[in-house]
């Protein structure tokens, strides 16, 4: 199956106290190890400041930068050729272990989303049809979570601990990772 790769890495890492994207995990940064696996994707676009990556990759800013996610994902999409999306968060460094179940659960649905240990939707981790990710983009003052609402959903429970994400040093720390 054809995909394309969008990663969110725009935030402002106000909790780590720096760019934990650049924060390094078993001597990769973060951001690293969300593009490692994305290398059955036609294309890569990466939202957020220009950082430096072993990966090739398509660099976008959210409009404007600092906005949100549903924005990142808006400025992605006039990137994305492919008619499947994944959605990725840069600063989950095991999401990769689930792309090949969403890729394969996403069917005929609009997403396929991982549900987290709390029973949450993570939507950073998830499998879409292009034009379902459009139309739930469209508009002004959507929430991340929003975008689920009334589209055809599967969701897969995370057996792969690949919804774990930083968001404070001591979340690198308690997954093993140690500071750049």
């Amino acid at each position: 199956m054809s995909y394309d790769v969008i990663v969110l890495a725009g935030g402002r890492g106000s909790r780590f106290g720096a760019d934990k994207l650049e924060a390094r995990l078993n001597g990769r940064t973060l951001l690293d190890h969300v593009l490692s696996a994305t290398g059955g994707a036609s294309r890569v676009i990466v939202v957020g400041p220009q950082r430096f990556s072993g990966r090739a990759v398509t660099w976008v800013r959210e409009d404007p930068p600092f906005s949100g996610p549903v924005n990142g994902l808006s400025a992605a999409l006039d990137q994305v050729s492919e008619r499947t999306v994944v959605v990725l968060g840069g600063d989950m460094p095991y999401v990769g272990r689930a792309i090949p179940a969403l890729l394969e659960s996403l069917g005929n649905h609009d997403a396929a989303v991982l549900v987290d240990h709390t029973g949450q939707d993570q939507p950073l981790a998830s499998a879409w049809r292009d034009t379902a990710l459009r139309k739930a983009c469209a508009g002004k003052g959507k929430r991340l979570l929003g975008l689920l609402q009334g589209l055809d959903v599967v969701r897969l429970v995370d057996h792969w601990d690949a919804a774990i994400d930083v968001d404070t040093v001591d979340d690198l720390d308690r997954i093993g990772g140690a500071l750049a």
